[in-house]
């Protein structure tokens, strides 16, 4: 005879996993890798992990790793931070791995998030992986039907909105430049950017690079920067583009190259080119940390054997960079006027392909160039 089943009893037992489950929260479990579901991580690159899986062997796991709570469909707790100390507990069979169980609640985009504060405590990601954290985590909160802001993202990471929108378009760097991360050859977010330009800008000269730089292990940040300048038809070290330059002369600029002008003197009309762009009366902005500015045009100059040019105040011209929410552009700092917050100041910006005044935050800025004004007769 079969025995009815006793609903209510198992009702206590599921009752009774629930408790036991409840109780390992925020508590140290120890776990085997079999017993962990990993999901994406934000870490691509796993460098150095039989000497972490050493590091067990003399000192043990120091740090334990962060799990969620067990999934009652597959039996294993999903990992949320440490796939440094699982990658390293692979090469370690039967190792039981140290795990916190954490049952907060986050949507994916702030989960992704959280991992990238986590590996910044421990081991910075690289540009591309910091790109791609901060591509994923804007995808699911769209995915979400919800909007996550570089301010947003800036305020939650502790970064400043700059750093979020440059590392932001690290998130499609070509397939060379990752390479270049992932053997140690570079790093360096200004060669990142300058090489994914001058792909654009000029393949041929950008494939030469990357030759170079697989050959030696190395590839320097003044030839790239030099590279970029000539192939936007832009003057290097005082040589015009194609007049015994390093690097291989660039094609003629395209149109929608038109570097951003700047301010004109009051009162005075400046002439509009063929474009639709007035023409630039000063150096045109430059790339940050360091490069030179370009000659300013022979109206402006006025050599005083001092090094330096004697201006009046208003015909300072101090090109700038600024990282809004989507990408970043190049512009000038408007010298007619200070907003109340000083915090904020007023800017004129290149934006598709026209001149815009926009009030945005000091941190959003990145100061290129310093250049006078051209005199107009």
């Amino acid at each position: 005879m079969v025995k009815s089943l006793d609903m209510s009893s198992l009702q206590r037992l599921k009752d009774l996993t629930d408790l036991a489950d409840a109780s390992q929260e925020n508590q140290v479990i120890l776990l085997t890798v079999d017993q962990i579901e990993v999901k994406p991580q934000v870490r691509k690159d796993f460098k150095d992990i039989e000497e972490l899986a050493a590091s067990f062997d003399e000192e043990g796991q120091q740090t334990a790793i962060i799990v969620g709570p067990k999934d009652p469909n597959t039996g294993k707790y999903p990992l949320k931070m440490g796939g440094r100390r699982y990658a390293a507990a692979v090469l370690r069979p039967g190792f039981k791995l140290k795990a916190i169980v954490d049952a907060k609640q986050r949507s994916k985009a702030k989960g992704i998030l959280a991992q990238v504060i986590e590996n910044d405590q421990r081991q910075g990601l690289n540009p591309y992986e910091m790109g791609r954290a901060i591509a994923d985590a804007k995808a699911e909160a769209k995915a979400a039907g919800e909007h996550l802001s570089n301010q947003a993202i800036a305020k939650y990471l502790g970064r400043s909105e700059s750093y979020v929108s440059i590392h932001l378009g690290f998130a499609d760097l070509p397939g060379e430049l990752v390479d270049l991360i992932k053997f140690g050859i570079t790093s360096d977010p200004e060669v990142l950017r300058e090489m994914k330009q001058l792909k654009t800008l000029q393949p041929e000269t950008f494939n030469a690079f990357i030759e170079k730089a697989n050959a030696e292990g190395s590839i320097s940040r003044q030839l790239v920067r030099d590279a970029v300048r000539l192939a936007k038809g832009k003057p290097v070290g005082g040589k015009e583009a194609g007049k015994g330059a390093e690097v291989p002369p660039p094609p003629p600029a395209s149109p929608d190259q038109v570097p951003v002008s700047h301010a004109k003197p009051a009162g005075k009309d400046v002439p509009v080119n063929g474009s639709g762009h007035q023409p630039p009366q000063a150096p045109q902005s430059q790339p940050i940390n360091g490069a030179q500015a370009a000659p300013a045009p022979a109206a402006a100059k006025k050599a005083n054997g001092k090094g330096y040019t004697p201006i009046t105040a208003d015909r300072q011209v101090i090109g700038i960079r600024v990282a809004l929410d989507d990408t970043i552009v190049n512009g000038y700092l408007a010298n007619d006027r200070v907003h109340d917050d000083p915090s904020k100041a007023w800017t004129v910006l290149l934006v598709g392909g026209s001149q815009q005044q926009k009030l945005v935050k000091v941190d959003q800025i990145e100061i290129v160039s310093v250049a006078a004004m051209a005199e107009t007769n």
